[in-house]
């Protein structure tokens, strides 16, 4: 059975140097990209709390367009 995912994009600046943002929903998975790149998790390039917080290990870049996956 294949997972199905939601699209959602998080909210925070994206201004350079922020490397927290919040998501609108309670996840367990998420799947992160930036400029359509699939993120690396497990503090590679991002940790997620398990719930509603990501944090990126180098702030994503003025005018960086991302979205987040979650199923």
């Amino acid at each position: 059975v294949p997972d199905i995912y939601k699209s959602f994009i998080p909210s925070g600046n994206v201004d350079g140097a922020n490397t927290g943002f919040a998501i609108p929903v309670v996840a367990t998975s998420v799947k992160v990209f930036v400029n359509g790149v699939l993120q690396a998790p497990s503090g590679v390039d991002y940790t997620f709390d398990g719930l509603s917080t990501i944090t990126f290990v180098i702030a994503p870049e003025v005018g960086a367009t991302w979205k987040l996956l979650n199923n």
